[in-house]
């Protein structure tokens, strides 16, 4: 989680020069016993200089992920955020905290991760505990790893995520950086280039793109006692189909997949049956000696994912 400024006109200098690509544990300490966050925020370097960003002393926005009061320093720190470039800044330089781009959604549709992320596996990221708090299936990922990789979120953990990037990414056994997620549905850069219909048929534009949807089905009262029934959907030649959330609602139609409650007290239960790369078939199994009640709707939300 990023931490916003936490008081108004907080101003300092660093001790030391900063040298370009210098990051992580710097040796320039700004001042002691500052009423900024003491993780996870962002400093502007040089915030009056004139010079022209990207030369030597012009301002520059970092991330840090520790600030010591007691001593000044600065660790974890990411260079050239906000839009700056990483450069060198002279002993004395300037330093606030204040608000930056950096804290805001802009129009990327990308927000930043400052946690640390880490290889488990081609397609498991380890993160820290929490992530069903900030991830969902669904959310799309942006990381480095000497190179931009671009991901879907297809199941998520308290510190695992469960990844996709189809034929084109797969998470290599190295160092990640530069984080981001995004629950937009297209945010700048994503390789995801939409679907056409022509003549009846579904059709793809680029190499990628998805269909997000949801839907249910009107239970008539007949009794199913035991027996096991299944409804869904099947495509052909399709990399990846997600499903979220299967749930129940009765009495009324669903305006939203949200109407639908995952445990809505009912004497069935339901549950993904078959989620493979091109179907996905949602169960119900009613308890035996209850009627499937008329009027109770059965539905599931689901992401598919297309690429040539």
């Amino acid at each position: 989680m990023i931490n916003r400024p936490t008081a108004d006109f907080i101003a300092t200098t660093f001790d030391v020069a900063l040298a370009q690509g210098e990051d992580g544990a710097i040796t320039a300490k700004i001042g002691t016993g500052l009423d900024i966050p003491s993780t996870n925020s962002f400093l502007q370097v040089d915030y009056n200089s004139t010079e022209t960003v990207g030369d030597a002393n012009a301002p520059e926005t970092i991330f840090y992920g520790t600030y010591t009061s007691g001593t000044g320093a600065l660790t974890g720190v990411v260079r050239g955020q906000a839009g700056t470039t990483d450069v060198a800044h002279a002993a004395g330089a300037e330093v606030q905290c204040a608000m930056s781009t950096a804290f805001l959604d802009d129009n990327t549709g990308w927000k930043i991760v400052k946690d640390t992320w880490a290889y488990a596996s081609a397609s498991t990221i380890t993160v820290p505990s929490g992530a069903a708090s900030l991830y969902s299936i669904g959310d799309k990922l942006k990381l480095t790893q000497t190179t931009v990789k671009y991901f879907y979120v297809t199941a998520v953990a308290d510190t695992v995520l469960t990844v996709t990037g189809g034929t084109d990414y797969t998470v290599a056994n190295a160092t990640i950086t530069a984080n981001y997620y995004s629950k937009q549905s297209s945010p700048v850069g994503f390789p995801t280039q939409g679907f056409t219909v022509t003549a009846g048929l579904l059709t793809m534009q680029g190499s990628r793109a998805e269909i997000r949807g949801w839907s249910y089905m009107n239970g008539n009262g007949t009794g199913i006692l035991g027996v096991t029934l299944a409804f869904g959907f099947t495509f052909t030649e399709v990399p990846k189909v997600i499903v979220g959330t299967i749930g129940g609602l009765n009495g009324s139609d669903p305006a939203a997949i949200g109407d639908l409650v995952t445990n809505p007290g009912a004497a069935f239960v339901w549950s993904a049956r078959s989620i493979t790369t091109s179907q996905a078939q949602i169960e119900m199994r009613g308890e035996v000696g209850v009627n499937a009640t008329s009027g109770f709707r059965y539905g599931y939300d689901y992401l598919i994912v297309g690429q040539k």
